[in-house]
C-alpha cells in the first residue's frame, strides 16, 4: 500500500524537526505543505519523472488523506526534497545529512524510474578518440571527438581550422 499525502508531509515534518507530537501545526500549514508537495510533484512530472502521482487541476482537488500512489522505493526521496522545501517557511535550516539523503535517494528514485543522471551528461568533445579513428589534415592533433553541429566530412570546410 501506498503511502497517503498526509503521511508524506507528516515524514518531512519529522525530517526538519516539527514533529507532530512535539509541536502544534496549524491546518492552514498542513493545506500550504500539501500545495508544495503538489507543486513538487508537478515539476517533477514536467521533467519526466512519471511517479503515479495524482496531481491536481486545482488546490481545492486536492486531499491530505489521498493515496500517493508513489512506489515504495520512492518515498524517502518525496520525504526529503520535500522537508527541504518546507523548511525555509518553517524558519528551520535543513541539516547536512537531510541533504545528502535526498541527493542519494533523488539518483535512487532516477534510476527505479529508469531515467539517467541529470548531472551525467554526454558532452559533445570530451570523448577521446579511439585507436583507428580515422582523423582528418585539419584536427589530426585533436585527440577528442568533434561536437556534431561542427561535424562535416567536406575537406575544404576550413571554417574548422582555428
Amino acid at each position: 500500500m501506498s503511502y497517503t499525502k498526509r503521511q508524506l508531509i507528516d515524514g518531512a515534518m519529522d525530517e526538519i524537526g516539527l514533529g507532530q507530537s512535539a509541536f502544534g501545526i496549524e491546518p492552514d500549514q498542513l493545506e500550504s505543505a500539501l500545495r508544495r508537495l503538489d507543486s513538487m510533484m508537478a515539476e517533477w512530472d514536467t521533467q519526466g519523472i512519471k511517479l503515479g502521482f495524482p496531481i491536481p487541476y486545482e488546490p481545492s482537488q486536492s486531499s491530505l488523506d489521498q493515496i500517493s500512489n508513489i512506489p515504495a522505493g520512492a518515498n524517502e526521496a518525496v520525504i526529503c526534497n520535500l522537508a527541504m522545501k518546507l523548511s525555509p517557511g518553517f524558519g528551520k535550516v535543513v541539516m547536512r545529512e537531510t541533504k545528502v539523503s535526498a541527493k542519494t535517494a533523488f539518483i535512487s528514485m532516477l534510476n527505479l524510474c529508469g531515467i539517467s543522471d541529470p548531472t551525467q551528461k554526454n558532452l559533445p568533445g570530451a570523448m577521446p578518440l579511439g585507436q583507428g579513428n580515422r582523423r582528418y589534415f585539419r584536427d589530426y592533433y585533436n585527440r577528442f571527438t568533434r561536437n556534431p553541429i561542427d561535424q562535416s566530412d567536406d575537406p575544404s570546410d576550413l571554417h574548422y581550422l582555428g
